[in-house]
């Protein structure tokens, strides 16, 4: 008799150097609008605003995130990109990521 398993995760993001965990018993994950949202076993969400999966492990049943204030614009563009946005609307989506950018990095 086969028995199905089905894998469940846990999610942490890395702070400063270090996995810590912010939720479990994860079946389900997808963007949205620049956020990661996860669903556990008994239906509840869990969102992370300016993050991104750095790694997915089944055999530790492990999502590592990684999170920084750029994402988001960084999301927006990539999804303008992807779809039938106008030079005019992703050139907005470029400048706004790069402005971001450029208050991080000077």
């Amino acid at each position: 008799m086969e028995i199905n398993r089905m894998c469940e995760f846990k999610v942490k993001i890395l702070e400063n150097g270090e996995e810590k965990q912010i939720t479990e018993n994860i079946l389900f994950s997808k963007v949205e609008d620049g956020k990661v949202i996860f669903r556990n076993i008994l239906g509840m969400t869990t969102t992370v605003e300016n993050a991104l999966i750095d790694e997915i492990s089944v055999p530790s049943e492990k999502i590592l995130l990684i999170r920084s204030e750029i994402i988001p614009y960084f999301y927006d563009l990539v999804h303008l990109q992807s779809t039938n946005a106008t030079k005019e609307e992703i050139k907005e989506a470029w400048n706004k990521l790069r402005d971001v950018g450029d208050k991080i990095f000077t």
